[in-house]
């Protein structure tokens, strides 16, 4: 797993594409979730919820409806 993940990383000649967005727990400020969708390619783009972290049951099906209820996505 991670031994074979940074071995990746280390051979790496250029920066992979693409963009990393880092909230933390707590509040989600909604310019960040907004310019998060935006990054992945608009409320038509795919996007995976990956829930960690919580103590919540149902935090994959929070984000889902947030996502969907509140920024239009699929």
């Amino acid at each position: 797993g991670v031994v074979f993940l940074a071995a990746g990383i280390a051979g790496a000649t250029e920066p992979a594409p693409g963009h990393l967005v880092l909230n933390g727990g707590g509040a989600k400020p909604a310019a960040v979730m907004q310019r998060f969708v935006d990054l992945a390619g608009g409320p038509d783009a795919d996007l995976v919820v990956f829930p960690t972290a919580s103590e919540e049951t149902d935090t994959g099906d929070y984000y889902r409806g947030l996502f969907v209820d509140d920024y239009g996505c699929r």
